[in-house]
């Protein structure tokens, strides 16, 4: 019986409902004095571990006295249990969207009121994911320009991660230029090629070093590290500067 209740423990019940809902399944039909001794929990807490366990999908109540508890059949208590945080789930997501929607619009309020800062702004970033995940920041809001300048290999990656926000970028007039190495001989660079048609204005430069330029306001400096090295060993350097962006694309 442990391990019943180790999966219950799994399924999202805490330890009380996993020995209460047990206790119950062998009992069948019990008062809650009864339920409390056979769970092996104390006499006070066992109704609102019961009320809980009937608003999960796992129990039903009797109708008169004395008060009598039944419990459904794993399969259906589980699947009523399933429906009720997939309903939770998606309440909570909906909520997260309206937040991030009213952050945005006071972030964006507070920005424009905000005075221009002096200093660039340098920032260091660890690992695939937070780098990736500042890359897809930058093109959200790029509106003029975005140069690429790296290996085939890695274009054809930030190719194959960002084509949706590529697309949306040439729809609404960004110009993307992607500059690489690759002679298009090659059967990375045929395939580069053809993926990057329609993306980006693909570009041959034999020293294409790995860096990225926003509107001529940012730059992502990526750190070379070795071929081997784990994702999350990846580095870059995320640079706020126009003067730093205008050197890179005048060095193209």
């Amino acid at each position: 019986m442990s391990e019943l209740i180790s999966l219950f423990k799994r399924a999202g019940l805490n330890e009380y409902e996993s020995k209460t809902y047990s206790a119950i399944l062998r009992l069948n039909t019990a008062t809650a004095s009864e339920i409390s001794n056979e769970a092996g929990i104390p006499r006070a807490r066992v109704y609102d571990v019961l009320v809980g366990l009937k608003n999960k999908g796992f129990v039903v109540f009797s109708v008169g006295r004395p008060l009598k508890f039944k419990a459904l059949n794993p399969d259906e208590a589980l699947s009523n249990y399933s429906e009720l945080r997939k309903r939770n789930f998606e309440s909570e997501l909906e909520d997260l969207h309206k937040i991030k929607e009213s952050i945005g619009r006071s972030f964006t309020e507070r920005k424009g009121k905000a005075r221009e800062l002096g200093p660039a702004g340098v920032w260091l970033l660890h690992g695939k994911r937070n780098i990736y995940g500042a890359i897809g920041n930058a093109l959200s809001s790029a509106n003029e320009s975005v140069i690429i300048s790296t290996s085939e290999a890695n274009a054809l990656k930030k190719i194959e991660a960002f084509k949706h926000k590529f697309k949306a970028l040439r729809k609404k007039g960004v110009n993307i230029e992607l500059y690489t190495n690759n002679n298009l001989l090659s059967q990375k660079g045929k395939e580069l090629s053809l993926k990057a048609k329609g993306l980006a204005l693909l570009k041959h430069s034999p020293k294409a070093c790995r860096y990225m330029v926003f509107d001529t306001k940012k730059v992502l400096l990526f750190l070379h590290e070795k071929p081997e090295s784990p994702e999350e060993k990846e580095c870059a350097i995320l640079i706020e500067s126009p003067a730093v962006a205008r050197l890179l694309e005048e060095r193209k």
